[in-house]
């Protein structure tokens, strides 16, 4: 089916832009506690962002995207997933040439509240006795959010040894008091994980049993692992009582559960 998926991917990266002038589809419009909340999506693959020309479509397909919700009045554009790419936009700061100056509608990434969310779940979990006196290993902990995690965890006095490939981003964790290291073998010691980077790798050194409070898109642990319990924690709980309507688009979760960085929309 290659041929097909390739074509669709053409056709939604650059052809559906110049046809209909427009790079959005809008999978959910309700109202939530009064304030009404639409989910758009801007469709490519994940071949899309690996090569520049590529890049460059993804690039324009989300900045005209972004136009339409300031012309459509929006107060407040949440990016979720990657369109808040840092090779993208800048988690979100190349959008603003492209908005009005006088601009009403603000742009927000979501990435603190998902922090606050992921570090939350990290605590009770901890509280719990989940990491069984050992350090909390932590994935992508030199990212934006892997990093404010990491340094909030540790600022509660949690034991963490963080995971980066980077020795620089590594000497950046250790200025900041945090153990890190290079290797996921260093990790088969912990019984809590906190996922935050995409890397098949770790189904091989998450000891049995294990806990992993997940932040990571997509989750690097499948049904391999099934001894692995697994906490999703970059989502929050809505209270369906506030919706106007059934969500028809609950992105892979429960219809009751919204991903964080989409929350701060509301927030």
């Amino acid at each position: 089916l290659w041929p097909v998926t390739w074509l669709v991917g053409v056709y939604l990266a650059r052809l559906h832009r110049r046809l209909t002038g427009k790079c959005h589809f809008v999978l959910d419009d309700v109202s939530y506690n009064g304030i009404r909340v639409q989910t758009w999506i801007v469709t490519h693959f994940g071949r899309h962002f690996r090569t520049a020309p590529s890049l460059a479509d993804v690039r324009r397909n989300v900045e005209v995207a972004a136009r339409a919700a300031e012309v459509a009045g929006a107060r407040v554009l949440c990016l979720g997933a990657l369109n808040k790419a840092e090779t993208l936009n800048g988690g979100g700061r190349g959008l603003l040439p492209v908005l009005s100056s006088d601009r009403e509608t603000c742009v927000v990434h979501g990435n603190h509240l998902t922090a606050a969310a992921v570090w939350h779940t990290t605590v009770r979990l901890h509280s719990a006795g989940l990491a069984c006196r050992k350090p909390v290993f932590i994935t992508g902990a030199s990212s934006k959010t892997g990093r404010a995690v990491a340094l909030a965890l540790h600022a509660q006095g949690i034991d963490c040894l963080c995971h980066s490939s980077s020795l620089e981003r590594q000497r950046d964790l250790q200025l900041e008091g945090l153990k890190t290291t290079g290797c996921l073998s260093d990790g088969t010691g912990s019984c809590l994980w906190v996922v935050g980077k995409f890397d098949p790798q770790i189904r091989t050194h998450m000891p049995h049993g294990a806990v992993a409070c997940v932040f990571s898109v997509p989750s690097p642990l499948d049904e391999t692992r099934p001894d692995v319990y697994v906490v999703e924690g970059a989502t929050l709980r809505l209270d369906s009582t506030r919706l106007s309507a059934p969500r028809t688009f609950s992105n892979l979760l429960r219809e009751d559960e919204i991903y964080a960085c989409h929350a701060s929309s509301i927030v």
